[in-house]
């Protein structure tokens, strides 16, 4: 009966390691994400401005 207690403990913390590191690498994969989009967006708005200033800033 220990063991079953035992064993049932450790797969409750292996459900908490898992879902703890899913969450982890989602808010990790949104952050990339967000600021890659960010810098996209960023270069392109400076692209119009530069298309509209009629400079070529690199």
């Amino acid at each position: 009966m220990l063991i079953f207690l035992v064993m049932s403990g450790i797969d409750q913390l292996g459900r908490i390691w898992d879902d703890q590191r899913g969450r982890l690498w989602e808010q990790v994969w949104t952050h990339l994400e967000d600021g890659f989009q960010h810098e996209v967006v960023d270069r392109l708005r400076n692209t119009v401005d530069d298309i509209r200033d009629g400079s070529d800033r690199s």
